[in-house]
């Protein structure tokens, strides 16, 4: 694995922040005054649908929001799943836009841990993806519409001050940094037409999701998650795996190098003398 933390990661990610921050920014307030709201009225007899929508939810656009709306509805008797929605928002805005979108791993570690507690409870997978029970879904739908992955990756001739073909652009990373053989390149066609240039977006670098995005929506768009890799490694080879700083090695802060020696058993005179290769791989772990 290539070691990337000599990349100007701090500035970068600035860029990044804002790119993204104003549209994040404004459904995450969006989100959080719902969610917030839907907690103080938790001792109401009735479902305050009314003051939901005034409220907040119809600047939220989710897929059926009809259903999205309804499910809240048929769970608000549910005081132990308003507590959980309530637990999220709080430790979301207790760590703020800031420290979800650029804060390092390390920072954010202790929310992967609290937050996760409660998300794999309600979380199996069913054939090869992870989803979420009915009544869990709508803080996740929420979520996800906060650090709206999909809005940031989308293939757009449209101007867009931000987004992943931006980012991969400043990270200039050309080759896969986990299997050191794909290239990565990003590839913005410039044409002109009339006075103005229009850019066609052609090809870029998948952003591998260190915290995978189906367990950790809210890192959908944090800087140090989104790591530049081929398509093999990312979707093939990793897939659903759920990593962690302590236990894997991050491209932004290490590599390979920094935590395993290797040598091959074949010196410089085999090759020089013809000798039949020695297959074997030795290796020495650094920690």
């Amino acid at each position: 694995m290539i070691d990337l933390s000599h990349l100007d990661l701090k500035r970068i990610s600035t860029y990044h922040f804002n790119g993204i921050y104003p549209w994040v920014n404004s459904r995450f307030t969006d989100v959080c005054s719902l969610f917030n709201m839907l907690y103080e009225k938790r001792t109401n007899k009735h479902f305050p649908k009314r003051e939901i929508l005034e409220k907040a939810a119809n600047k939220i656009t989710v897929e059926k929001k009809e259903d999205w709306i309804n499910t809240f509805k048929n769970n608000f008797s549910n005081k132990n799943i308003i507590e959980e929605f309530h637990v999220i928002i709080s430790e979301l805005e207790s760590k703020g836009i800031s420290t979800l979108l650029i804060g390092d791993v390390i920072d954010l570690h202790p929310t992967v841990i609290k937050l996760d507690s409660i998300f794999k409870k309600y979380r199996y997978k069913s054939g090869n993806k992870f989803v979420y029970e009915t009544e869990f879904s709508p803080i996740v739908e929420a979520i996800k519409y906060v650090f709206d992955y999909a809005k940031f990756s989308k293939k757009s001739k449209v101007k867009s001050n931000w987004d992943g073909y931006s980012l991969a652009k400043k990270l200039k990373v050309n080759v896969c940094p986990y299997c050191n053989r794909l290239y990565t390149t990003t590839v913005v066609k410039r044409k002109k037409v009339g006075i103005s240039i229009e850019k066609s977006k052609l090809i870029r670098p998948e952003f591998d999701h260190f915290y995978i995005k189906s367990h950790h929506p809210y890192l959908a768009l944090s800087f140090y998650n989104l790591i530049p890799s081929c398509k093999v490694c990312n979707s093939s080879l990793k897939g659903d795996v759920d990593m962690n700083y302590r236990d894997f090695v991050h491209p932004y802060k290490e590599g390979v190098n920094s935590v395993l020696n290797f040598r091959t058993g074949k010196t410089v005179y085999d090759f020089l003398g013809g000798n039949k290769p020695n297959k074997k791989i030795y290796t020495t772990q650094k920690r």
